[in-house]
């Protein structure tokens, strides 16, 4: 049946026409999409259709058989390849199930399968509420429209057989012809695009809910009494517990320069607001234990700040017998004056990184749901 088949050449009876060959893609499953390599990752078969007049055979002098199967490499077969595959071996012939069957039509049916990774603009932009959309972009290594015409069977790839992925959420799929004009010649290719959304919840449970936890819980540190010890411990806590999540998560974090996540954003705001804090907390306690209330520029700062606050500069303190002091300085109405003033600076500071923690977390919630 095989007799002076010429694998080499092309099976029509007039050269100046193509053969067609007709593409069906099978998406098996979505094995993962890798931010640091932009690429995806999946598991496809491929049904080809085409007829080579060279094979078809009479089934009465073969005692009915209509069909067999026959090694690729006895026949012709089309160049066809994922162009954005990644990695050496971006045709199909060293693929799985490469033999294909031989009608006694001389139809030709192959069904390579392989897992292939395939490059993929990843947009992390709005991690982990993001969705992407990667291309499996199937054309032919060196022969253009005039030797080889592929047309796709469907509109979409066929999901029948397709199984979910732990990860990423399959929204939709269709499919787009792209002809390209290289040399004179064209280049037609079947773009496949799968648009999928990531699974959300384990991230919020695990990388969004303590850091908001901590962020919220780092703003209690302005409830804490200033004369309880414990503000700047409590701060420096939160501030540690903070820094080791950050160690633990940082792997699984999206690492890429070209689209920022806008969670690493809301993560540098937390430390700079966790930073912020304690710096407060450290300048409002060093205000409220003015230990040297004669010669201080702590002194000095609530003096200036205490009319701002509505704090009156004027107390009912007894004078010293010295009359050469001044009661406005005495011990006992400066220590009044700044411990008043650090009191209500813990309370405006309080409410101030709380209004703006609250504004920049609703802001990146809105951004990465829209």
């Amino acid at each position: 049946m095989l007799d002076g088949i010429n694998p080499y050449v092309r099976p029509v009876s007039d050269i100046t026409k193509p053969v067609n060959v007709t593409v069906h893609l099978f998406l098996i499953s979505i094995i993962g999409l890798y931010e640091r390599e932009r690429a995806m990752s999946s598991l496809i078969w491929l049904d080809l259709h085409w007829f080579d007049d060279q094979l078809g055979w009479n089934t009465s002098k073969y005692d009915g058989i209509n069909s067999s199967r026959v090694s690729l490499n006895h026949i012709w077969h089309p160049d066809i390849l994922f162009r954005n595959e990644i990695g050496n071996k971006r045709g199909m012939k060293d693929t799985d199930f490469v033999d294909p069957t031989v009608y006694s039509t001389g139809e030709v049916v192959w069904w390579p399968g392989k897992e292939v990774r395939t490059k993929c603009e990843i947009d992390t932009t709005k991690y982990p509420f993001d969705e992407q959309e990667c291309i499996l972009a199937i054309g032919k290594w060196y022969s253009d429209d005039s030797k080889i015409h592929i047309i796709p069977v469907s509109p979409k790839p066929d999901i029948t057989y397709y199984e979910e992925s732990e990860q990423w959420h399959l929204l939709d799929t269709y499919v787009k012809i792209d002809t390209r004009l290289e040399s004179h010649l064209e280049f037609s290719r079947i773009f496949y695009i799968i648009k999928v959304k990531r699974r959300s919840t384990f991230f919020i449970m695990n990388v969004i809910m303590p850091v908001l936890c901590l962020s919220f819980l780092n703003q209690l540190c302005f409830v804490l009494p200033l004369d309880s010890g414990e503000k700047t411990g409590m701060c420096m806590a939160i501030f540690l517990t903070f820094a080791v999540f950050l160690s633990l998560i940082g792997n699984s974090l999206p690492q890429s320069s070209i689209n920022m996540p806008a969670y690493c954003v809301y993560l540098v705001f937390q430390t700079i607001l966790s930073i912020l804090t304690i710096s407060l907390e450290v300048f409002i306690l060093r205000l409220y234990n003015n230990l040297h209330w004669h010669d201080s520029s702590f002194s000095r700062i609530a003096f200036f700040l205490a009319p701002g606050l509505r704090i009156p500069l004027s107390n009912e303190i007894t004078k010293t017998d010295d009359d050469n002091a001044d009661w406005h300085k005495s011990k006992q109405f400066t220590e009044a004056i700044c411990q008043n003033v650090a009191i209500k600076l813990d309370s405006i500071f309080g409410w101030v990184l709380f209004a703006c923690n609250l504004a920049f977390t609703l802001t990146f919630f809105v951004f990465v749901n829209t």
